[in-house]
């Protein structure tokens, strides 16, 4: 009996456009309403990371080192069952006048500090601090899919499911990390001496993956002329220190190239998780992990995808220079 040829999945990833990678100089700025004007839809193979011999290993930080992104097979939060009752940041959300519940404030108080320990261990830090974090669910998605044009003016689109490849850092966080590491206790002597990082952990919360899984690009295959700058349209990102001051960040897109390889992981469970690198200062390691939802529905009938990502700084000692 012939052996039954099992081909791989195939999805469209959206790409910025090659035009406007420099447009006039100028950063394009990103909104829900330009996303499909700046962007193109390339038909990718998305690779199963379960089966790739590469990514065996899990929970190997190797594969964080090398490829920018590593699946984590056992993260259990001790508040798990909690992690659904994490609300979003007040700057995500178009009424800011309810405040946060303790039922909120006292999940993440927990969890973040787990995040922290996990990245710090993968990553071999000498600093990890929890910076920000979001929450997707099928009520964000409501305000996130096409032909909702007064509903993707709110600042909820961004905690919809990201449907086009991106990071959510550039380089131009770096030179602030310093200050947002001191404002984390840390000593400014020990801040001077270091370099850093940024990561995300990724973890479902509810039920396993179903549909609209993370796909992540592998950074191996990724040439540095591929990563362009962009503006969001919204400012939610405090300025100066002042939650009441906010600007609009600059993120990374990258442009297409065949060269490129995106992995996933099918039905990822409820104690597993993600975590891969949003921007990394140092020379030699991943600058980037692009990373997107993707349209893929891995049963029938699918529940809406529902998951938390946090976002941790890091901090790492530089190697003492020789004054010889």
């Amino acid at each position: 009996m012939a052996a039954v040829t099992v081909m791989p999945d195939t999805v469209d990833i959206r790409y910025l456009k090659n035009k406007y990678k420099d447009y006039n100089g100028e950063r394009v700025t990103y909104t829900a309403e330009t996303r499909k004007f700046i962007t193109d839809a390339f038909t990718v193979t998305l690779n199963d990371g379960r089966k790739e011999p590469k990514f065996i290993n899990e929970d190997d930080k190797d594969l964080l080192r090398k490829h920018g992104f590593v699946k984590i097979s056992n993260f259990l939060s001790k508040v798990h069952d909690d992690l659904p009752l994490i609300q979003n940041p007040m700057v995500y959300r178009t009424d800011k006048t309810i405040p946060e519940t303790e039922a909120s404030i006292k999940t993440r108080s927990v969890y973040f500090r787990e995040c922290e320990e996990l990245v710090k261990r993968l990553t071999g830090a000498d600093e990890a601090h929890f910076v920000t974090h979001a929450v997707r669910s099928d009520k964000t998605q409501q305000v996130g899919g096409e032909a909702r044009s007064k509903a993707t003016k709110a600042v909820e689109y961004l905690t919809a499911y990201a449907t086009f490849a991106h990071t959510d850092f550039t380089d131009e966080i770096l030179p602030g990390a310093f200050k947002m590491l001191t404002k984390r206790g840390v000593s400014v002597e020990r801040a001077k001496q270091m370099d850093y990082a940024f990561f995300n952990i990724w973890q479902p919360t509810n039920f396993p993956v179903e549909t609209a899984p993370l796909a992540l690009l592998d950074w191996t295959s990724m040439d540095i002329k591929d990563v362009h700058k962009v503006s969001l349209g919204y400012n939610v990102t405090p300025k100066g220190g002042k939650p009441q001051e906010t600007y609009a960040p600059p993120i990374a897109q990258p442009t297409y190239s065949k060269k490129h390889r995106w992995y996933y992981y099918p039905n990822l469970q409820l104690h597993e998780c993600l975590v891969f690198t949003q921007i990394d200062g140092r020379p030699g390691y991943p600058t980037h992990s692009f990373h997107t939802a993707v349209k893929h529905q891995l049963i029938e009938n699918p529940r809406p995808r529902s998951n938390v990502e946090t976002r941790i700084l890091c901090g790492f000692l530089k190697a003492p220079t020789s004054k010889l």
